[in-house]
């Protein structure tokens, strides 16, 4: 079995941009170019390492559209339309409005570009969040009173879909112009994984949001097609004994003339355990415990070490112990649990997260003689 192997679906990092409190920028993009270059696919400003790159600024007037849409642009196309993620935070308060208990509020920071010949109107109602995976989940729009607030606490002067109420004013972008803009959305705390319905009726967007990593980053995980995630394993492997259980048996032949034989049955139980240590950055217990990405690496490692976490083991032996006249000899049976423990890398995007799986592999047992215990006179 190949101990290299990606799995498609997901990953690409954002950066968050976002001090919450305080003022910030967020005129930034990463799509446009300058009237004069007519790209074919998105341009990607120089990496800084360890990072996902910044975006540059946007221009006053947008080139060509993009014929290609990159994973890591984290972006929504829709016709001549998009919009793009250019960072996110969450927050438990926004002013005086704190999130109810067990809510909290998800913001994204992005532009949204008009590559067309005609101004756009865009309202709350155009960027519907999907929270969840299934289809019969939660819908939610931006929060006006959210984003007012928002713009207030953070002192920005900038503009957000509302809604389309005589009372609002309308968000519009310009032909050929983009406009910087803050969504957010009052979400469930422990929701993770959304997917954006952009200007469409199903989703366009989907994305992970990885709230354990400082500063909080966006996954694309799919956008019209699948892009990718790897887990790459060593061939070298550790393997680790541990102690579950020892139990002591004798046969009493003190008494005996003759020598005496005795049939002994062991058997234990214990079931498969998947342990992914911390990542360095990554305020998280286990990689394994995360939402897709943990899906992902089970998979891989079912591929790898043919293991499933809360597999059942179990082991069984049959022991034939004899004693001689006069004698009262022991054996000590020990149960150890074996786990094999190697060296991974998760590789995202431009970054690569380095990490140690340990895998449950077998129950090992073992006998042995011990000194025989005095007879009684």
């Amino acid at each position: 079995m190949s101990s290299k192997r990606a799995f498609i679906l997901v990953v690409v990092l954002s950066v968050n941009l976002l001090v919450a409190c305080g003022s910030r920028q967020t005129s930034v993009a990463l799509i446009p170019v300058e009237t004069e270059q007519i790209p074919t696919t998105t341009p990607t400003p120089t990496p800084i390492p360890t990072s996902t790159p910044i975006p540059t600024a946007i221009p006053d007037v947008l080139g060509a559209m993009p014929t290609v849409f990159e994973p890591s642009d984290v972006s929504a196309v829709s016709g001549q339309i998009v919009f793009q993620i250019t960072g996110a935070d969450v927050l438990k308060a926004i002013g005086e409005i704190a999130a109810a208990d067990q809510r909290q509020f998800l913001v994204f920071y992005g532009n949204i570009y008009n590559y067309g010949d005609t101004e756009i109107t865009i309202h709350d109602v155009d960027i519907k969040l999907t929270i969840g995976q299934s289809v019969n989940t939660d819908v939610v729009l931006p929060s006006v009173d959210l984003m007012n607030a928002f713009r207030s606490a953070n002192n920005l002067d900038i503009s957000f879909p509302d809604r389309n109420l005589p009372f609002y004013p309308d968000f519009k972008v310009p032909a050929h112009k983009a406009q910087a803009t803050v969504l957010v959305y009052d979400v469930p705390a422990d929701a993770t994984l959304f997917k954006i319905q952009f200007f469409s009726e199903t989703p366009n967007l989907s994305i992970f949001v990885w709230f354990e990593t400082q500063p909080v980053t966006v996954h694309k995980i799919a956008q019209d097609g699948d892009f990718s995630i790897e887990f790459v394993f060593d061939e070298v492997e550790d393997h680790i004994s541990e102690v579950l259980d020892t139990e002591i048996v004798e046969v009493d032949n003190c008494f005996g003339t003759a020598d005496i034989s005795r049939e002994f049955n062991f058997s234990r139980e214990s079931t498969v355990r998947i342990i992914t240590d911390h990542i360095q950055g990554v305020r998280l217990r286990s990689l394994i415990d995360l939402p897709i990405i943990g899906d992902i690496l089970r998979l891989e490692i079912l591929d790898r070490f043919q293991r499933e976490e809360m597999q059942r083991l179990v082991e069984s032996r049959t022991e034939i112990l004899s004693a001689r006249p006069g004698t009262k000899p022991q054996w000590q049976l020990t149960w150890y649990l074996e786990t094999i423990s190697v060296g991974a890398v998760m590789n995202i995007g431009d970054r690569h997260y380095d990490f140690t799986v340990k895998v449950t592999d077998r129950l090992r047992s073992e006998l042995k003689s011990l000194a025989a215990e005095p007879c009684e006179s």
